[in-house]
C-alpha cells in the first residue's frame, strides 16, 4: 500500500466581458471553499472518528505525508461544515421516538473544551445516539428529545403538571394558554413571565410539562418505555429498570436472621431464572413458553416472604 500526497491542478476558463470585466469558471461542488479533496476529509474523520487518532498526531502524521495543513484548517474539517450529518443523526432520533416501543437511556461524565459536562446515550437494537451538554437535568434530558426546542401546553402537558403536584394556583394560570405552543425557548419563557411565573421550582416544573406535551404532538406514544438505572431525570412516560438495577433494589434489603436471608437467596435464584426463560422464549417464541413465564411471574409476585415488604411486590 501506497500513500503520498496529490497535487491537482484545475484550469477554470475565464471570459472578458465587454466592460473589460472577467468572469471565471467555478471549481467542483466538492472543492468548494476548501483546498482539500473528499478523499483526505474522509481519511481524516476516519482516522479521528474511528481510529482515535488525536488530533496533534493526525497533524503530524499528515505532516509527514508531505500534506501541506495548518491545525487551525485540520480543526475546521473535524468540526465545521457538517450539518448534514447532524441532521441526520437528529432524524433517526426523531423516527425512533415514533416507531419504537422503548428506548433505553443513561449518562456519563465528559470533558469538553476544558469543562466538565455529560454525555447522553439513548438507544435501542436499532439506533445508538449521543449527545454532550453542560448537565443532566429532565429539561436537559427532554430537550435531547426534543431535538429542536418546541414547548405545547396540550392535556398531557396538564397531567403532568398535576402528577408532579404542581401547586393548583400556577395550574390555574397556565390554563391561559392551554393549547398554545412555541418555538423557541426565549418565547416560552416571555410568556411565563407575562403571566408572573417566577417561583423557580414552578418554572422548571412547567418547562417540563411543556417540553413532554411537544414530544407528544411530535409522535411520541405516551406509553413510551424509558429503560434506564433509576436516574431521577428519566423517570417520564412509563419508567422501567433494566435487569441489572432491578436487582440491586433486592440486594439494599436488610436480613436479620438465616430464614429472610434463605429467602432472599430464593427470590434473587427464581428472579434470574425468569430472566433466562425470557431469553429463551424471545429466541424461539412458544406459547406454552409464554404461560409458564406468567406463571413465574406470578409466583414470585405473589409470594409472601418474611423479609420482602409489600411495596417490592407493588414495584
Amino acid at each position: 500500500m501506497e500513500i503520498r500526497a496529490i497535487n491537482t491542478c484545475y484550469e477554470l476558463e475565464s471570459w472578458q466581458a465587454p466592460d473589460g470585466s472577467y468572469h471565471y469558471a467555478s471549481l467542483p461542488d466538492h472543492l468548494q471553499g476548501s483546498d482539500f479533496g473528499p478523499r483526505l476529509k474522509s481519511y481524516i474523520l476516519y482516522q479521528y472518528h474511528q481510529c482515535h487518532v488525536t488530533q496533534p498526531l493526525l497533524l503530524e502524521q499528515l505532516w509527514e505525508l508531505e500534506v501541506s495543513i495548518s491545525s487551525g484548517q485540520l480543526s475546521n474539517i473535524l468540526t465545521e461544515g457538517h450539518e448534514d450529518f447532524h441532521h441526520e443523526k437528529q432524524g433517526l432520533l426523531d423516527q425512533a421516538k415514533q416507531d419504537s416501543d422503548y428506548l433505553q437511556t443513561d449518562d456519563t461524565g465528559a470533558r469538553h473544551q476544558g469543562k466538565t459536562g455529560y454525555c447522553t446515550f439513548i438507544g435501542n437494537k436499532w439506533l445508538s445516539f449521543f449527545k454532550s451538554t453542560g448537565s443532566k437535568s429532565r429539561i436537559d434530558f427532554l430537550e435531547i428529545l426534543n431535538g429542536e426546542s418546541g414547548y405545547c401546553f396540550n392535556d398531557y402537558a396538564f397531567k403532568y403538571m398535576i402528577e408532579q403536584r404542581l401547586a393548583p394556583k400556577y395550574i390555574k394560570i397556565i390554563e391561559q394558554v392551554k393549547g398554545q405552543s412555541y418555538e423557541s425557548t426565549k418565547d416560552f419563557l416571555a410568556s411565563l413571565e407575562r403571566l408572573s411565573v417566577r417561583q423557580k421550582y414552578a418554572i422548571k416544573t412547567i418547562t417540563e410539562a411543556a417540553l413532554l406535551g411537544h414530544l407528544i404532538e411530535q409522535g411520541m406514544s405516551e406509553e413510551m418505555i424509558l429503560l434506564s438505572d433509576d436516574a431521577g431525570q428519566f423517570n417520564i412516560l412509563v419508567h422501567a429498570l433494566c435487569w441489572v438495577h432491578v436487582e440491586r433494589n433486592l440486594q439494599k434489603i436488610h436480613t436479620y436472621n438465616n430464614q429472610q436471608r434463605k429467602e432472599l437467596d430464593q427470590v434473587l435464584d427464581l428472579f434470574w431464572a425468569l430472566y433466562q426463560q425470557l431469553k429463551s422464549y424471545k429466541e424461539h417464541p412458544d406459547k406454552n413458553k409464554k404461560d409458564k413465564i406468567v406463571e413465574s411471574f406470578e409466583a414470585i409476585y405473589n409470594w409472601k416472604t418474611e423479609c420482602l415488604p409489600a411495596a417490592f411486590r407493588q414495584g
